[in-house]
């Protein structure tokens, strides 16, 4: 997990969304199903990410297939 990415995504989107505390929102990008639809919802409409998968790379949120 690269925390430093999580707290600077969260600062850019709190002041629009209720995101909770950043550990709140560090516990909800942890569970896949609340990511893939933060992912759907938030970020897939409103930044050019390519995918959910770069975009769990660019977050460390997900570990890589080995």
């Amino acid at each position: 997990m690269n925390k430093e990415a999580i707290k600077k995504l969260y600062e850019a989107l709190n002041a629009e969304y209720d995101l909770g505390t950043i550990e709140d929102f560090t516990a909800y990008l942890m569970n896949d199903d609340k990511r893939r639809k933060f992912y759907e919802q938030i970020i897939e409409p409103n930044y050019d990410v390519e995918s959910l998968e770069v975009f769990e790379q660019a977050y460390g949120l997900k570990k890589k297939d080995t």
